[in-house]
């Protein structure tokens, strides 16, 4: 993700030029899915399933929204954009998730 947004920022690509910006992503992935599991993970029969997907999704469209941002102005976002970016994506993934399950139950149920 990374790569593909500096490249679309005409941004210089490589591991060397972009390590903080990887950095970042690797950690806050490893945090996202952490936090995922501790709240989530004790909901009982799979019903944790949908808030996972919604943090997966969120953290990740937080984060390529802030790269976007730093690539594009120079710096990213504050800690209350950043929140804000991401309780919007949280819902938008909590949405999309019931979407795919819903069409999954109907589809096994045809």
């Amino acid at each position: 993700m990374a790569f593909m947004l500096a490249a679309a920022s005409d941004r210089p690509l490589g591991y060397r030029e972009q390590r903080s910006e990887i950095a970042s992503i690797v950690a806050g992935s490893f945090g996202w899915r952490a936090i995922a599991r501790e709240l989530i993970g004790k909901v009982p029969f799979g019903g944790g399933l949908i808030p996972k997907a919604a943090i997966a999704y969120a953290g990740t469209f937080a984060v390529g929204l802030s790269i976007e941002r730093l690539y594009r102005l120079g710096y990213g976002f504050t800690r209350e954009e950043r929140r804000a970016a991401y309780e919007e994506a949280y819902e938008n993934g909590k949405q999309i998730a019931n979407m795919l399950l819903e069409t999954f139950r109907h589809q096994r149920a045809s």
